[in-house]
């Protein structure tokens, strides 16, 4: 098993893959599918605050070219 928590602190912190797979014990291909992992879930995260009303999003307005 992984040691979650440290592998993204340590990716949060800018360290390459393989430093991050000396210091947790782990193959950088461990490492990079934790990355995944952490992506998936700060996406979640991001959908569930959307979907309940306490984040905002952007109204975007199409852009249409100017008439000549």
């Amino acid at each position: 098993m992984r040691d979650s928590d440290l592998i993204r602190k340590l990716l949060k912190s800018g360290l390459t893959y393989r430093a991050i797979g000396i210091i947790a014990k782990c193959s950088h291909g461990s490492v990079h599918q934790e990355k995944l992992a952490m992506k998936r879930d700060e996406e979640a995260t991001r959908l569930a605050k959307i979907a309940s009303g306490s984040e905002e999003t952007e109204s975007v307005s199409p852009q249409f070219p100017a008439a000549s």
